[in-house]
């Protein structure tokens, strides 16, 4: 599935490349990081990690000099996605990749992983998809620390916040956590 994904892109510059690195990154992260917490299935921590920015792919696909000035306005502005995307588009990639798996017949707990990925409210209610959410959101800032996809000024500086304590990972567990991950993108960039 990983590799078919490369078929979606309608052209494959610099941004889409990014994008691409994020996606790949998150999901090798998330698998691992899956299998060290044993809160989810690691094979849904990679589709997840993999799909959860899908939305990005299709805005960017179908419009691309809009998405151009969100990334601009995230990263010149310092505002949140969201905010950008609204702004120029008044809808969000999370809206759009929510939209596509569903269309696609992903099941549905998939869609809502998409939809409220940055809703802590609404995935407080459901354990299992607030785990998976931060096993992502943890996999995203391990993707930063090392490089992979969007940089950011100061990204060997991310901090993973309360994202191992609240994944039951003991603080003596991230150094092995993180050289795991370290070599899961060094194998994984070479396959995909």
């Amino acid at each position: 599935m990983a590799t078919s994904m490369k078929n979606v892109y309608k052209k494959f510059g610099l941004a889409e490349k990014l994008i691409w690195e994020q996606m790949i990154g998150s999901a090798l992260a998330a698998s691992v990081i899956a299998r060290h917490t044993r809160t989810v299935d690691p094979e849904d921590a990679f589709i997840g990690g993999l799909l959860h920015d899908i939305g990005k792919v299709v805005v960017n696909n179908e419009y691309p000099e809009k998405f151009a000035k969100v990334i601009e306005m995230v990263y010149n502005d310092q505002v949140s996605f969201e905010t950008a995307e609204r702004d120029i588009f008044e809808f969000t990639q999370r809206e759009v990749g929510a939209f596509v798996v569903k269309k696609w017949g992903f099941p549905e707990n998939l869609e809502l992983l998409i939809k409220f990925f940055d809703d802590n409210e609404a995935l407080a209610r459901d354990k299992q998809l607030s785990h998976l959410v931060a096993i992502i959101t943890l996999s995203d800032r391990m993707c930063q620390k090392f490089g992979m996809g969007w940089r950011k000024a100061g990204a060997s500086e991310v901090s993973f916040g309360n994202l191992p304590e609240i994944l039951g990972l003991d603080e003596a567990v991230m150094p092995e956590l993180t050289e795991s991950v370290r070599a899961a993108f060094t194998q994984g960039t070479e396959i995909y």
